[in-house]
């Protein structure tokens, strides 16, 4: 074979190795979908975990065939997932899924400020809300309800919005060092724009305010019938781990009663106590 032809044959096998090959995409998106089966096969018998769960049961619940469910009830019970009684015929949640849980020790800042949060919205009658960072994002961990009837829930318990957005994630990014807030905007900059359009420069004044106010405040950016304000969660090294906001229709949050909210808020979150990881 001449050299010109062992150089054409060369660049096809290089060709040929760089196109995607089907059958491997194939592969992929079935694995992909067998992962989203078996979390909603978790979701289901974690709902129904006290009195247990029947494969017909949860072959109702999650749409699929009894031969696929009953596959991949056997791989999670084999992993230690999910535990199956052979005589009741239920399913409960395993061993390997609390060790799981018990790992995610951030998570437990949840618990650490269960009080503040009920004395907030039991104080105010507001919405409070519980957001931690997670990267350059803020999740909502906990969303407590006050007795107000008309109520601003602003955000779902387990939502991410990128750090700023919001007066509880806003309240984390004005808290952190400088040369991390520019590495957050940086990452998160064409984010913003989902939320009513707003800028990296937006932003950048946001925390500017939020440092001259020592509070964070959401006054109608992203919903026009909803003022929120916010303040971070140090933990007992002093670094900030998260953030407890309260939103309000913007009447009851006029200047006097926000002034108000904002040192109820203060004062609840001078007693948290998180420890250092």
């Amino acid at each position: 074979m001449g050299d010109r032809r062992k150089k054409l044959m060369r660049g096809k096998d290089h060709l040929a190795g760089s196109r995607i090959n089907p059958q491997l995409n194939i592969q992929r998106s079935r694995g992909l979908q067998s992962v989203r089966r078996a979390i909603s096969i978790l979701d289901v018998v974690s709902k129904n975990n006290d009195r247990g769960i029947r494969l017909s049961a949860i072959c109702g619940e999650v749409g699929l065939k009894t031969s696929t469910t009953h596959r991949l009830l056997s791989t999670l019970v084999a992993e230690g997932m999910l535990t199956h009684d052979p005589i009741l015929k239920l399913y409960h949640l395993g061993f390997e899924l609390y060790k799981l849980g018990g790992a995610a020790y951030q998570y437990s800042i949840i618990e650490y400020c269960q009080d503040a949060m009920e004395k907030i919205a039991g104080e105010t009658g507001d919405t409070s809300f519980l957001s931690m960072r997670l990267g350059t994002s803020g999740v909502c961990l906990q969303r407590t309800e006050g007795a107000y009837p008309v109520r601003t829930l602003t955000m779902e318990v387990g939502s991410r919005r990128p750090l700023g957005v919001g007066a509880s994630s806003l309240a984390i990014l004005a808290n952190l060092p400088d040369e991390q807030i520019k590495q957050v905007l940086m990452f998160n900059k064409k984010l913003y724009a989902y939320y009513d359009g707003q800028t990296e420069a937006d932003i950048r004044r946001l925390i500017k305010r939020t440092r001259k106010l020592g509070y964070a405040l959401y006054d109608r950016v992203v919903n026009d019938d909803v003022v929120a304000v916010g303040l971070p969660v140090f933990d007992q090294r002093g670094e900030v781990v998260a953030g407890i906001s309260v939103a309000a229709i913007p009447s009851r949050m006029v200047s006097k009663r926000r002034e108000k909210i904002v040192g109820l808020i203060r004062s609840a979150v001078g007693h948290v106590k998180i420890p250092a990881r």
